[in-house]
This record gives structure tokens, sequence and C-alpha cells, in this order.
């Protein structure tokens, strides 16, 4: 049975990675005080809601199931933690179009526009997709 392994530096740098997506659609260079410290708090749980169910949706339906709408910040600590197990066992990886959809659909839900929603999911389903399949 094919196993995963998920390093704290990957979900990290992942996390890091939709943050920066998002920074680059909302923050405005021209404003001096950028972002205040609440909002990139949002941010980063919003890089923790998009990351983590991708990560999951590659590994398998029964974390995914777990772990597609993460509400609260326990939740995703939750799936941080069940993700740096040792090893997760592989099962069969959730539809990219099913995962897409769902993770834009909860972006949505916390007042991102669809279109930047779709950008930044799409990005990140490409980067972990790269990283996962390189491993």
């Amino acid at each position: 049975m094919q196993t995963h392994i998920i390093s704290e530096d990957f979900l990290d740098e992942q996390e890091k990675a939709v943050i920066n997506d998002l920074l680059e659609l909302y923050q405005d260079p021209a404003d001096e005080k950028h972002l205040k410290l609440t909002g990139l708090e949002i941010f980063a749980f919003l890089g923790s809601k998009v990351v983590l169910p991708i990560i999951t949706g590659f590994i398998g339906r029964i974390l995914y199931d777990k772990y597609s709408d993460i509400r609260t910040r326990k939740m995703a600590q939750e799936a941080r933690e069940d993700l740096l197990r040792k090893e997760l066992p592989a099962g069969e990886p959730i539809d990219r179009m099913t995962m897409e959809s769902e993770v834009i659909e909860s972006l949505i839900q916390e007042g991102i526009p669809q279109e930047h929603a779709k950008r930044v999911v799409s990005n990140a389903i490409e980067r972990i997709n790269d990283k996962l399949t390189k491993s």
C-alpha cells in the first residue's frame, strides 16, 4: 500500500504560498499601512482552509471527508496534526474538479470573490500536485 509523508515545512510552504496569492490580490502597494495584523491572521486561516483540504484530497477520501470543511483554527490544527503523522495510507484521491469547486466555495463563503477564489485555489492545486507527485 502506498503511503504519504507530509512534513511541517511542506505544509508551511504551501500555506505561505496561498497567503502570498491572497496578498497579491488584496494588498495595495500604495497603502503604506498595508494589512493590519488581523488581516494577516485571517489570510493565515484562509491558507489553512485552502491547503489542508487539497492535500487531504490528493491523499484520499477518508481524510478529505474529515477536513474538507475547515471552519475553525482548532479544526485546522487537528488536520495539521493528522497530516504530520509519520505515514498516511494513500486512498483513492478526490476528483480534482470536485475538490477544486468545494474549496472555491469555502473561500466564497468567507467573502472572497469567486474569480479570486478560483485563482488562489487553482494555483494551490497546481503547486501541491507538483510537489506531491515529485515526492
